[in-house]
């Protein structure tokens, strides 16, 4: 019997000795390696029992001389668990943090709709800011007796 070891992650197959000499890619890292008899091997034992699929073997006007593209993994298991809690601990940190801050949602308001001419425009606001009215919307608004403003102001109950 022959044997593929692995030089770059030590996976171990087992084949026909037909295939002695022969290039093969490991079958795990898909690193370029050769066939060699079995008793050459050191004595250890193969990391893979023999299966039904066999090292990719190469003839020689196949022979590749650049190593194939790596599966490199970026993140393991562990970094993109540690990832995504701490994606899902900022999020949801800021939907608590929004709803804690939001106190206007527990205010009662009462509204007022105010449509002052541009003369007497910034009395109004004044007079309105010292009531405790803050404004919420404004429009320029035309009408056939002439321009002015559309506002509508609110302040807590």
């Amino acid at each position: 019997m022959a044997i593929f070891i692995c030089s770059n992650c030590s996976h171990t197959e087992e084949t026909p000795d037909e295939f002695i000499g022969k290039k093969a890619r490991c079958l795990n890292c898909q690193t370029l390696g050769t066939i060699t008899e079995k008793t050459k091997q050191s004595p250890l034992t193969p990391l893979h029992t023999p299966g039904p699929q066999q090292p990719a073997v190469l003839d020689a006007d196949e022979f590749v001389t650049e190593k194939p593209t790596s599966n490199k993994k970026y993140f393991s298991r562990n970094d993109r668990e540690l990832w995504f809690a701490i994606i899902l601990f900022v999020l949801l940190g800021g939907i608590l943090t929004a709803q804690l801050v939001d106190l206007d949602g527990l205010k009662q308001w009462e509204y007022a709709i105010h449509s002052p001419d541009d003369s007497g425009l910034d009395d109004r606001l004044e007079l309105l800011g010292n009531q405790g009215w803050e404004l919420v919307f404004a429009r320029r608004a035309s009408s056939s007796s002439g321009a002015g403003y559309e506002m509508i102001f609110r302040r807590p109950k």
